[in-house]
């Protein structure tokens, strides 16, 4: 009964992380949609910031998610889960995107990795 109660509590807690990371997503749209007036970077921003918050989502429900519920979520699986959202979202980028990064901000796996650890850090600062 008590792991039924645990593993209840982690599929809340999932549904809630999942609503709160969408809600974020919109608030930085927002945000960037407000501070930003040339619109083709607007639009960059838009699209690549959707990818990385998309790519944290899923790995979160598909590997963090059970590795928690079972105490299990080392450090080296927290690297190995930044590496999987890290490929998810290059892997998503068109050429495009990737080289507006780099003229932008320059190192893009850098860059991606910082978003990817703002968003991770945003959602735990909201449970």
């Amino acid at each position: 009964m008590e792991q039924n109660l645990i593993n209840i509590l982690f599929t809340a807690l999932g549904i809630i992380v999942t609503g709160l990371a969408t809600w974020l997503s919109s608030v930085l749209v927002k945000f960037l949609n407000e501070k930003i007036k040339d619109k083709k970077l607007t639009n960059w921003l838009t699209q690549i910031v959707d990818i990385i918050t998309s790519a944290v989502k899923f790995t979160y429900q598909t590997y963090v998610e059970e590795l928690k519920g079972k105490d299990i979520f080392t450090k080296e699986a927290q690297e190995k889960a930044l590496n999987e959202t890290y490929e998810r979202v290059k892997n998503q980028l068109s050429k495009e995107a990737v080289k507006f990064i780099e003229e932008n901000y320059g190192d893009v796996e850098k860059w991606i990795k910082e978003k990817i650890e703002a968003v991770i850090y945003s959602l735990k600062n909201l449970i």
